[in-house]
């Protein structure tokens, strides 16, 4: 059987400015004014977007997305930019980080560091600023694997939830373990969950009782036979005792499946 135990990861952020959007000079003077390019920031609070590459200096478009679907970032929020002169990387990095750090938080229900999410964010450089309309910083949850379906907003779980699928897991700390689409390849299942109601985290002994009443009896119940005659195996994941104060998430997560992988569909039934 594998075990697997909360262990919370720093909290990322991530960031980018806007690539400059001043049009070149022209070679013969015109009298008819500069068009203002068009902003780049067109999103609210509440959309969704596809891939930020955030290894580049600069970007030069932001691609919006359904949030029913797949995706990797959600707006918490814009933060408007009222200094009348551009202020600068560094100030305006400082003023992101501070202001997404709560604006994720009322966001999400949890601060970035206890959260499955990332904080990131999207802000104007020098260039970029002559753009009034792009004068605004973009707070951003997401998830650089791209497993986020339905909003983000309110979701404080760390761990999968029930009839989601993963990839592999040894070596990986939940919040590293990646959600897929139960339909395609994947290595393991959530088939049950409880949610622990009490202040404390469980004791040794009584979540030894919880992971063979939830987990080892529910492997049976779902799959069709105990573990210890299946091909497949169980893990389970429970917030630590340092951290159970300052999450969210006190369920205890039962998984099924195999490191090998190569699982299609669900495993409930498949009595083997």
């Amino acid at each position: 059987m594998s075990i697997a135990r909360l262990a919370i990861a720093a909290t990322v952020v991530l960031c980018a400015t806007l690539s400059g959007c001043t049009p070149a000079p022209m070679q013969v003077p015109d009298p008819s004014p500069t068009p203002t390019p068009d902003p780049i920031i067109t999103m609210v609070a509440g959309d969704c977007t596809g891939a930020i590459d955030f290894e580049k200096d600069t970007i030069a478009s932001i691609r919006v997305t359904g949030c029913e679907t797949w995706h990797l970032y959600e707006v918490a929020s814009i933060i408007p930019l009222t200094q009348e002169g551009y202020p600068g990387a560094e100030k305006i990095g400082a003023q992101a980080e501070a202001d997404c750090t709560k604006a994720f938080t009322k966001y999400v229900g949890v601060a970035p560091e206890y959260s499955r999410f990332l904080l990131a964010y999207v802000a104007p450089n020098e260039s970029s600023w002559e753009v009034p309309d792009d004068r605004v910083i973009a707070c951003l949850v997401g998830s650089a694997t791209g497993d986020i379906r339905g909003s983000a907003k309110g979701d404080t779980d760390l761990f999968p939830k029930l009839k989601q699928c993963t990839g592999p897991q040894d070596g990986r700390t939940p919040l590293e373990i990646v959600v897929f689409d139960c339909a395609g390849k994947h290595n393991y299942e959530v088939y049950a969950q409880k949610a622990i109601k009490t202040k404390e985290r469980p004791s040794i002994e009584e979540l030894d009782k919880l992971v063979t009443q939830e987990c080892a009896d529910g492997f049976k119940d779902f799959v069709g036979i105990p573990a210890t005659d299946s091909k497949y195996d169980y893990s389970w994941f429970i917030a630590s005792e340092d951290v159970w104060s300052k999450v969210k998430d006190h369920r205890l997560v039962c998984m099924a499946g195999s490191e090998k992988g190569n699982i299609s569909g669900s495993l409930k039934g498949v009595k083997k």
